[in-house]
């Protein structure tokens, strides 16, 4: 299995606003990986299998997911 987005329990990757695009192979969001960030938007691959808890827990910015 394929893993390559990992930031752990991090309470923030970051303030500013930002759009995301996922590398097509990626499978798992961690845990925690977008809390509290201010993503908004972001794209997701057709090989993800897993979100994990809290990935986007207080992402309130966050208004598009394709």
């Amino acid at each position: 299995m394929t893993c390559l987005l990992k930031w752990g329990n991090k309470e923030a990757v970051g303030s500013d606003s930002f759009r995301v695009v996922l590398a097509d192979t990626l499978q798992i969001i961690e845990d925690y990986a977008f809390r509290n960030t201010g993503i908004t938007a972001v794209t997701l691959p057709e090989s993800l299998t897993t979100i994990g808890k809290e990935a986007f827990y207080n992402a309130w910015w966050l208004k598009e997911v394709n």
